[in-house]
């Protein structure tokens, strides 16, 4: 297993994704891992006042799209949670991923702590 830290932290009351500051990674998984390799990820949230619900995702900022099934959420956590991904399907090549937060009510959520994992 491998890590590719995705270090930061940020906060949001946004209903819509908006990219955590600073917090971005390239990489090509068959060529840097293998073609074997499957990818996940994982981070810590959590919701002002233990009210609502937070999101954050993977962005694939080469393709501008959303990674699939990589967003995670936690619900009424007012302390950080860590919550994981399932495993996602990356576009091929070297490709720039950043990490996106949303809250589901406007009440501030927010991201730590996050890496992606590399299992071979």
């Amino acid at each position: 297993v491998s890590y590719i830290s995705l270090d930061g932290s940020g906060t949001t009351q946004s209903l819509d994704w908006v990219d955590v500051p600073g917090i971005e990674v390239s990489f090509d998984v068959a060529q840097d891992f293998g073609a074997g390799a499957k990818v996940s990820w994982e981070a810590s949230l959590k919701v002002a006042d233990g009210n609502g619900q937070a999101y954050a995702r993977l962005f694939d900022a080469t393709h501008k799209i959303a990674v699939s099934e990589s967003e995670i959420t936690t619900s009424n956590n007012s302390n950080y949670t860590r919550v994981n991904s399932g495993y996602l399907n990356l576009w091929a090549g070297r490709n720039t991923y950043r990490v996106q937060i949303k809250s589901l009510n406007s009440f501030v959520v927010g991201y730590t702590g996050g890496r992606i994992r590399i299992s071979y």
